[in-house]
């Protein structure tokens, strides 16, 4: 409320962790985002690579300096958000110059604008925008969108089709940010390779239009297979997207067990409370998928490190996990037979 812009400066020893904490801090306070590098050859504990494309090299002294002269000479501006490569001061002139990252979130210039986040990971199957207002005036969103795939050099709707009018609009004041996300997946089913855009409509007391944030889909959807890929988190619960690539249909229930990988075997772990087995068969037609929701905190307490596979009660599907540190991440099936050969 009082206009404070947090400037953090990741230095030497931070992990991602806390590298995407102090984005964040810089994203919501439309402050700048600095990190220290080695280019200088002056580390403690050694500076992280950057999650960024590419980036300029300045000495700190000066850069602290430029940025907050920028902040004081546009007080009335909009807000911005940069990355800027740093190291520590040396007595050699020389500086390093690279193209801007082409992941740069837009910074006053105009217009409302979606940018896909650069920590983005495909896998996740929910895709996150920087949503911006550069305009001088306030912006109104929902969260509806559409969805479009470029064909033969025109974009093509996928349906469903989405109202562009929601119900519930949400305010964007000129030079705000908000990460707005678009879960492309679950409405849509499995989308082939390819280039999307999803299209959402903000307007004004003057005026509407349709801005819009791109990506891509790599093959990550393998043919003639089933498969059950962690695709997320939910409260207590891990998200599974199971896809069936192949030429028949298939069921599944709804009820699972949990194995964790001891050496090169699969040993059951037992749920700490009593869970129940839904027998409910689910149909996925071929082509298309379903989401699938394990309760693994709830009925399982305290896992330790390791690896984690979610065994359907036909036996027939597995769907593979890391955890580390309390946290979920996906493992390739690739990883596991290594992990066997070794």
């Amino acid at each position: 409320e009082k206009g404070i812009r947090i400037i953090p400066i990741l230095a030497s020893g931070g992990d991602k962790e806390t590298e995407f904490l102090m984005r964040d801090f810089a994203l919501k306070t439309g402050g700048s985002y600095l990190f220290l590098t080695d280019d200088s050859g002056v580390s403690v504990g050694g500076h992280i690579t950057p999650t960024t494309g590419a980036y300029t090299v300045e000495k700190l002294n000066d850069l602290m300096v430029k940025v907050i002269n920028r902040y004081l000479a546009n007080a009335a501006a909009t807000a911005e958000y940069i990355d800027i490569n740093v190291e520590f001061p040396q007595d050699s002139d020389t500086e390093t110059t690279a193209a801007p990252p082409s992941t740069d979130i837009p910074t006053g210039n105009g217009e409302v604008t979606l940018t896909l986040l650069p920590e983005q990971n495909d896998d996740n199957r929910i895709f996150t925008f920087d949503l911006y207002n550069g305009k001088d005036v306030s912006y109104y969103y929902g969260d509806t969108f559409n969805l479009e795939k470029l064909v033969a050099s025109e974009w093509v709707s996928v349906y469903p089709q989405k109202n562009p009018y929601p119900d519930t609009a949400t305010l964007l004041e000129p030079g705000d940010h908000t990460v707005y996300k678009a879960d492309t997946f679950y409405d849509w089913g499995v989308l082939e390779d390819g280039d999307y855009r999803i299209a959402l409509h903000v307007f004004s007391t003057l005026e509407h239009e349709t801005i819009y944030g791109y990506f891509s889909i790599p093959d990550i959807f393998p043919e003639k297979e089933i498969t059950m890929t962690l695709s997320g988190t939910s409260g207590d619960s891990l998200e599974f997207l199971i896809y069936n690539g192949s030429e028949r249909e298939y069921y599944y229930g709804l009820g699972f067990s949990l194995e964790k990988l001891v050496g090169d075997e699969w040993e059951n772990i037992p749920p700490t409370e009593d869970f129940a087995v839904i027998e409910i068969a689910v149909l996925i037609e071929p082509g298309e998928s379903s989401s699938f929701e394990a309760p693994v905190f709830t009925y399982w307490k305290e896992l330790e490190d390791g690896v984690y596979r979610v065994v359907m009660n036909n036996r027939e599907l597995y769907g593979l996990f890391r955890l580390t540190d309390g946290r979920a991440e996906s493992v390739d099936s690739a990883e596991i037979s290594a992990l066997f050969n070794e």
